[in-house]
Formats: structure tokens, C-alpha cells, sequence
């Protein structure tokens, strides 16, 4: 009993615990990407996802582990009042769309552009990384949305941009994990923000006076201040 203990200790020991929202019209593959992603699985055929699924899943990024908990939403507009409720808690999205499906990209993202932008309180703020998803590529011959048409809306507004295929499971991983990234920095940089909100008017001079040092201090010896100067650290 003890051994089992510590294994699940061990299993669900983690650095960061992030909640992810992958979203997309309907038939896009977004469950058959977290199918791939949590049970590297792909399944030709499966039920819809109706309101909201959710699915877990354990990462190591950049040397820390990381549990994503990832809501699935449904793509249909008669579920639109329950997935919009799950938008909020997001730290980071997975828009998706499908490559070969032109209204998928050319209504579907602005569509759901918007629906982040009403839902999400930091999105106009940069606060939310999002990882735009071109899902389907092994279906190349049926493309009708090319690479540099996704690449230029993903620069566009801001996002990173993932070619994926679900069934030969190429860039699934590198998706995901690219996401994490971005969220990661973005909590560090959260972090160090309030960090510094929080100085005292004497901790603030101080740290402005150990930048100017840094940029022009040519002799650490001549300085009244406690010198911080990089070459005396």
C-alpha cells in the first residue's frame, strides 16, 4: 500500500497546473486531438462532443512538469450559453480549424475570435496565449486552405501556428507543448510584475540605481551607493 502511495504521489507531482480550452467549429478534430495527445489514439469515427468535455493530461516542458486539464468544447452554436461559461478560467487556447474546410478558417476563427474577446476578461490584454491549430494535413490532397494563409492569420493576431495531423499524429505534442510555453511566460512575467508592484519607494530607487550601474558604471570603486554592478557579483 505504501509503494502504491508513493507511485501516485510521484505520478501527480507537479510545477504548474494549467487549465487549457481547445475550441474550433464542429468536425475540426478537436477531440481527436486530445484523444492523441492524452491516449495516443485516433479513432476514423466518434461521437460528437456535446457542452463540454474535459480530459487531463501530464507534460514536461522546459524541465518542469506541467498538468494541463483541457476542456473540449462543442463546436455547435446550440451549446454556445454552456461552453462560453468554461472561457473564463482558461489560461490558454487551442483554436482550431480543419485544412481542408474552408468556412472552418474563413468564418469559423473570426467567430470564435470574438466569442474569446466576450469571454475571456484579459484577452484584450495579451493575457491568454492562444496556439492557432491547422488540423488534417495528411488529407493533402483535399487541402484547401494552404500553409501561408494560416501562418499570416496566426501572425495577424498574435497567436503561434501548428500544422497538425490527428491520424498520422504529427505536431500534436509540439502544439501543446508550444502552448504551455507561452502560458509559462506569461505567468513568470505576471509574477515578477506584482513582485514589483509590491516594492517599497526605498527597494524601487535602489533597483533603478543597480539598472543604471549596470548600463554605466566604469568603476565600481567610485560609487557611494552598494554597487550591484554585474562585474562585482
Amino acid at each position: 500500500m505504501s509503494t502504491l502511495r508513493t507511485q501516485l504521489s510521484v505520478e501527480h507531482k507537479c510545477d504548474h497546473l494549467f487549465k487549457v480550452l481547445i475550441c474550433g467549429d464542429s468536425a475540426v478534430g478537436k477531440t481527436s486531438i486530445l484523444t492523441r495527445l492524452v491516449s495516443n489514439k485516433f479513432r476514423v469515427a466518434h461521437i460528437r462532443t456535446l457542452g463540454v468535455d474535459f480530459m487531463m493530461k501530464y507534460i514536461t516542458v522546459q524541465g518542469q512538469r506541467v498538468q494541463l486539464k483541457i476542456w473540449d468544447t462543442a463546436g455547435q452554436e446550440e451549446f454556445d450559453a454552456i461552453t462560453s461559461q468554461f472561457f473564463k478560467r482558461a489560461q490558454g487556447v487551442l483554436l482550431a480549424y480543419d485544412v481542408t474546410n474552408s468556412r472552418s478558417f474563413h468564418s469559423g476563427l473570426p467567430k470564435w475570435i470574438k466569442k474569446l474577446k466576450e469571454n475571456i476578461p484579459q484577452f484584450e490584454d495579451a493575457k491568454v496565449p492562444i496556439v492557432l491549430i491547422g488540423n488534417k494535413i495528411d488529407l493533402e490532397d483535399q487541402r484547401v486552405i494552404s500553409h501561408s494563409e494560416g501562418l499570416k492569420f496566426a501572425q495577424q493576431h498574435d497567436m503561434a501556428y501548428y500544422e497538425t495531423s490527428c491520424a498520422t499524429s504529427i505536431n500534436i505534442t509540439e502544439a501543446v507543448c508550444g502552448l504551455v510555453e507561452r502560458i509559462m511566460e506569461e505567468v513568470s512575467a505576471t509574477s515578477q510584475s506584482m513582485t514589483e508592484s509590491q516594492l517599497s519607494p526605498k527597494e524601487d530607487a535602489e533597483k533603478k540605481h543597480s539598472i543604471e550601474l549596470s548600463k554605466s558604471c566604469s568603476d565600481c570603486q567610485c560609487c557611494k551607493w552598494k554597487c550591484r554592478c554585474p562585474r562585482n557579483m
